[in-house]
């Protein structure tokens, strides 16, 4: 959901983030052994970095949750809440924490 400008309706319109959700396609590559667990995959995780940087560089704020932060729904839950409170908090939203 999004205002008329575009941005989110809980960001001011000077604040631009972009939030990603990790999973292990971000880090790794199939495994020729089918059987076997992934493999690390240095590339991949270099030009997410790199797209991390020029993100960055044209004013985006970058957050990203690794997907096994959410695997338990409490402890996500809390997680993303305070992620949220802070991120919000931090643009002016939400109150200072006293």
């Amino acid at each position: 959901m999004t205002s008329p400008g575009g941005v989110p309706p809980f960001m001011n319109h000077r604040a631009r983030a972009v939030i990603e959700v990790d999973g292990i396609q971000h880090y790794s590559r199939d495994n020729p052994q089918k059987s076997a667990p992934p493999l690390a995959d240095p590339v991949r995780y270099a030009a997410m970095m790199a797209e991390d940087r020029r993100l960055t560089l044209q004013g985006y704020e970058v957050y990203r949750v690794g997907g096994q932060e959410l695997a338990d729904r409490a402890s996500a839950e809390k997680g993303i809440t305070e992620f949220f409170t802070d991120l919000l908090r931090r643009h002016g939203h939400v109150e200072p924490k006293r």
